[in-house]
Order: C-alpha cells, then sequence, then structure tokens
C-alpha cells in the first residue's frame, strides 16, 4: 500500500503528545493484547517507563482492562459499550443510552455531527459487517471529542473488494471516498462514510492492514496499517470548537436544481495512484472517473501529485469530457506540472468541440 504524502506520523516521534501517545496504545491493543507495551515502545521510541506510565493511566481512566500476572498480563479495551450483535440491536438506542448522556456540556453542531457519524458507523457494522461484537469507545478531551468504533467482522475492504469486484484494498478505498457505494443498494445510499469523514476534524478507518485517513484542510491519506486488525476499525475526531454543522457538509454536494440530493462529488486523485506509480495511463483515468454518472457534479483535487502524464489528463479533461457532457468537471490544488497538463487537455477539448 501507499502512504500519499501524508502528514507526519506524531507516534512514532519522542515529542508525540499524551493523546498521541494514548492513541497509539488504543489502536494496538486488539492485535497486541500480550506484548502491547513492548510493541509501543518500538513504534514510538519512548522509553518502557514511558509507556507503562500511560498504559496503567489509560486503565485507572477506565479505557483499558488488564488481567494476568505482570509477565503474562494482557489487555483489551474497557470499552463505553461491547455488546453481541442480535436481531433488535439498533444505532439510534445506543447512540441515546450509551453516548449521548456522556457527551457533557457540547454545542449543538458538535453534537449533531458525532450522533450522524456514530449512527452511520454502528449502522454499517449492523447491516454490513457480519460480525459478532460491536465495540464503542468515548473519549471526550479538552480540545476534542473522540469517538471510536471496532467491530470483529470480514472487514470493510475485503467485503467490498469481494461483492463489487474492485480490484484491490485501495481501490475499495477510491470508490469509497467517491460517494454512493454501497453493497445493498435497495436498502442503503452509499452516503454515510462520505458525509461523516467531512463533517469530522479527522478521521481514520481501518481494514485489516490499510486505513484511509482524512484531516479537515488537508485532504486524504492511505496509510498502512501497523499490524493487521480484524473488521473495520473507525476513529472519529470533531474539535469543541469547530462551527461545522452536517447541514453546511450536506449542502456542499447538493444542488437546489436537483431538489437538495447529493449530486455534487469530490474525489482526492492521489487515491488513484498506487504504490511505485505515477498517473500516466488512460485506464488509471477511467478507474479515478468510475461511476462519476452517478453524479452532475465533480471536482478534482489535485492535492499530492507533483506529476501526471499527458494520457491521464487527456483522458480526464477531453476524452471524458466529450463522452459525458452533462457533467461538470472543477479541479484544484494542482502544481505547476500538473497544470500544464490539464490546461492542454483543456485546451484540445474546447478546439474540438468548439467552444475555443
Amino acid at each position: 500500500m501507499v502512504d500519499n504524502s501524508s502528514p507526519r506520523d506524531p507516534s512514532k516521534a519522542n515529542g508525540a503528545t499524551r493523546d498521541d501517545v494514548d492513541w497509539t496504545i488504543l489502536e494496538s491493543v486488539s492485535p497486541h493484547p500480550g506484548d502491547l507495551v513492548r510493541f509501543v515502545v518500538e513504534k514510538t521510541g519512548l522509553s518502557r517507563q514511558a509507556v507503562n506510565k500511560r498504559v496503567s493511566a489509560l486503565v485507572e481512566e477506565g479505557l483499558l482492562e488488564a488481567s494476568g500476572a505482570t509477565k503474562a498480563r494482557q489487555y483489551r479495551w474497557r470499552p463505553l459499550v461491547r455488546v453481541p450483535l442480535s436481531e433488535g440491536l439498533s444505532e439510534d438506542r445506543i447512540w441515546r443510552e450509551s453516548l449521548a448522556p456522556r457527551l457533557g456540556d457540547v454545542s449543538a453542531n458538535v453534537r449533531a455531527i458525532l450522533q450522524y457519524g456514530t449512527t452511520e458507523m454502528i449502522n454499517n457494522v449492523i447491516d454490513h459487517s457480519d460480525a459478532s461484537e460491536l465495540v464503542v469507545l468515548l473519549k471526550p478531551l479538552e480540545d476534542d471529542i473522540e469517538i471510536y468504533i471496532e467491530d470483529n467482522g470480514e472487514g470493510f475492504t475485503q467485503k467490498l473488494v469481494r461483492e463489487l469486484r474492485l480490484e484491490n484494498a485501495q481501490h475499495a478505498l477510491l470508490e469509497l471516498s467517491k460517494g454512493k457505494l454501497t453493497t445493498d443498494p435497495d436498502n442503503h445510499t452509499g452516503e454515510g462514510i462520505f458525509f461523516t469523514c467531512r463533517m469530522c476534524d479527522k478521521f481514520m478507518i481501518w481494514s485489516r492492514d490499510i486505513c484511509l485517513m482524512r484531516i479537515e484542510g488537508s485532504g486524504f491519506f492511505v496509510l498502512d496499517a501497523p499490524e493487521s486488525r480484524p473488521g473495520t476499525t473507525v476513529r472519529m475526531i470533531v474539535r469543541r470548537d469547530t462551527e461545522r454543522t452536517p447541514g453546511d457538509v450536506f449542502d456542499q454536494f447538493a444542488s437546489a436544481e436537483d431538489d437538495y440530493g447529493f449530486t455534487r462529488t469530490a474525489v482526492s486523485v492521489v487515491l488513484a495512484r498506487y504504490e511505485g506509480e505515477t498517473l500516466v495511463s488512460r485506464s488509471q483515468a477511467r478507474r479515478l472517473l468510475a461511476r462519476g454518472d452517478q453524479f452532475r457534479e465533480i471536482h478534482l483535487d489535485f492535492r499530492g501529485l507533483e506529476v501526471i502524464g499527458p494520457a491521464f489528463a487527456d483522458e480526464v479533461f477531453r476524452v471524458y469530457q466529450r463522452e459525458h457532457p452533462r457533467i461538470s468537471l472543477s479541479w484544484d490544488n494542482a502544481t505547476d506540472e500538473v497544470t500544464k497538463m490539464i490546461r492542454k487537455a483543456e485546451r484540445a477539448f474546447a478546439s474540438e468541440s468548439g467552444s475555443d
């Protein structure tokens, strides 16, 4: 897999904040219940004493539980919710009874974002994961509210690849990021993750050994997970002082001309690039724009790409536009080299369509 110009991983530096270290510990519990401290020491470069101190603090705070003697000690989450998936389990009841009362004095818009994201992610577990257990962790911090949701099912990338016949896990992440992707179109719209990740200030979703991360203001990144983990894990972070509302996000991708339906999408082009590749071919461009005909407007974000090839640009901005005249393409965050390729293809399209 790839790390597409991702930000520095703070958990790998000795200058990591306490919250960074805590989340590294919590993220590592499932694959490393018996060697948690050793693994976190190796991953972060922190001393064993420092990691032990934070692990003990998380146990005292009720986020971890420990069992067994010192040499055989095992750790696991002590979550807010740990329930078997059974008939009648509902996401709104989990939210209403277990999470909402523990949020304290947060603003109405932050509460609305957390409710939307939490219920959408839990519904995905209930309806799609084929899991036997759901785990939810809530961590109210001074500046943020963080919610962690995990299941022990197949893993969403594996399910998408298998049922939709996609190439691989990264192809699944690209398609997921576009929106309107679901394995159950009769009962779902495929919008939950699309909107949730854009409401949060930071959103991460793991499936086995790959992670899709979005940071507000920085875009999408694909990361290798340090260890393969069972099922799907979601981490949502919302700043307490955010002024964003769910309606703000919905409105960005809706059009009054279409009764405010989900008619616009935004695609991070770097997600179409596999490890060791440059975006140069027409087949890569076609993969980028697959299912684009489900939208009236497609915005392409070229952040994280230094160059693209002329064939790739021509396929997107001349061939695709010619074949889909009712779809509007826009773009931003392109380097000078990328802009040259785009402008050349746009001029070719304008010339052949007589719109010079």
